[in-house]
């Protein structure tokens, strides 16, 4: 991971630390039916990334999707290998990330992880 995205994923994951989210490995909820629920963690990182996000299907659904450049960062739940190299994201990681966000109401122990393992 470089660097600057690091530190740009800090600052967007305090920024916006009202919407965060206990989303069970999806990136963006969107149940709401009319707008954004909550992101996980590595939804925000999408946004760092710059991806956009294509409502699900369904309204009431999680499976939003973050896209960038035409392709699908994710493939069901969490993030793909491609989003992850992008990212500079390991594997190990993306799952303790999963589970950091999905015990937790803010993004504090996440902006932790980040900074000291990644």
């Amino acid at each position: 991971m470089t660097p600057e995205f690091k530190a740009k994923w800090i600052a967007d994951l305090k920024s916006h630390e009202k919407i965060q989210g206990l989303l069970r490995g999806w990136v963006r909820d969107d149940t709401d039916c009319g707008g954004v629920v909550g992101y996980c963690c590595l939804g925000v990182a999408c946004l760092t990334l710059g991806a956009t996000f294509e409502a699900p299907e369904d309204c009431g659904e999680l499976d939003a999707r973050p896209i960038l450049d035409g392709e699908r960062l994710n493939d069901g739940e969490g993030l793909n290998l491609h989003a992850l190299g992008l990212m500079g994201i390991r594997e190990i990681d993306h799952t303790e990330l999963i589970a950091i966000n999905d015990k937790t109401d803010t993004f504090a122990e996440v902006i932790a992880y980040i900074e000291e393992h990644l």
